[in-house]
């Protein structure tokens, strides 16, 4: 659900690669982002179709343009 705590790249990752957010419509700065070193990876491609995100009208909608990288200092998960 939605309170669940996912910790780890691997659940973060399994968490968005199939997310609505990943559809080729949503811009990739509002996507979910890996960075190791420093250095933006690629993000594992989707294992299903993605469908579009639903749109919702503007006096409902929140904007932001915050990004929310996946980011890790090689202890634990590995990135490179």
């Amino acid at each position: 659900g939605w309170g669940d705590c996912l910790q780890g790249l691997s659940e973060q990752v399994e968490r968005y690669r199939n997310s609505q957010v990943m559809h080729d419509s949503v811009p990739d700065q509002l996507k979910p982002a890996i960075y190791c070193n420093g250095v933006r990876m690629p993000f594992p491609p989707p294992t299903k179709q993605i469908r579009p995100p639903r749109k919702r009208p503007l006096q409902h909608r929140q904007t932001s343009t915050k990004v929310w990288p996946l980011t890790f200092d090689n202890e634990g998960d590995s990135c490179c």
